[in-house]
């Protein structure tokens, strides 16, 4: 039987490659349960999220979701990177100019630990919340915004609501912009916002809120001709 050209799989490898139409893809969680190692990889294609979740790990390890050569991921609800406290080691990537994925509530970090998001090379993200660690357990999460026109837009933005060690770092000419921004919320501790570099940039067109009386040891830092 003829393999259909929409579907490649390479042992826990789904590609879907530029065939001019859009995909439409009911909610699923990327990696279901403990699954491990599940990639998902969607390159210079329109996919339209059909109504819920979009989860890159729930409770598994080394999970990952690619957006590539001005793919373009929809999904009206919630994108999560990490889900579950067991959920550790999931990355997703938003690269190349024109590539873009667009979320209501986008977590890196929901309970899990050591998940990463990276936008780079022009990747773009429109969300109306993210949030940066999320719960007491969520750990050493990390986004990474690099290069010129990367660039997270986003309305609402937590970094760190109770959990420990998790990072944004900006450099290179990314930029993370958001209505109000929140940072070190709750009993948070030990996380670190870094922006580096000429024309990188974090900024909030409304409230910035930093360093909340209960939270402690957190960083900010501001460098190498950097706009806050």
């Amino acid at each position: 039987m003829r393999a259909n050209p929409l579907e490649v799989f390479m042992k826990h490898v789904r590609v879907w490659r530029t065939l001019g139409f859009a995909i439409l893809l009911s909610s699923m969680p990327l990696a279901e349960a403990a699954t491990n190692n599940e990639s998902w990889i969607f390159n210079g294609v329109t996919t339209n999220w059909a109504g819920g979740d979009l989860i890159v790990g729930l409770s598994g390890t080394n999970n990952s979701l690619q957006i590539l050569n001005t793919g373009i991921v929809n999904n009206v609800s919630n994108g999560v990177i990490g889900s579950e406290a067991s959920a550790n080691a999931n990355w997703a990537e938003v690269k190349n100019t024109g590539s873009v994925w667009t979320v209501d509530i986008l977590t890196i970090g929901n309970n899990g630990y050591n998940n990463t998001l990276t936008l780079s090379d022009g990747g773009y993200i429109n969300s109306s919340y993210g949030y940066i660690g999320y719960g007491a357990s969520a750990s050493g999460n990390v986004v990474l915004v690099t290069g010129s026109d990367s660039w997270w837009q986003l309305g609402r933005l937590h970094i760190s609501t109770a959990g420990s060690g998790n990072r944004l770092r900006i450099r290179d000419s990314g930029w993370v912009t958001a209505d109000h921004i929140v940072y070190g919320d709750s009993s948070a501790a030990g996380n670190e916002v870094w922006v580096s570099g000429a024309d990188s940039q974090l900024s909030a067109n409304g409230d910035l809120n930093a360093m909340y009386a209960a939270a402690s040891h957190n960083r900010l830092i501001v460098s190498e001709g950097a706009l806050l």
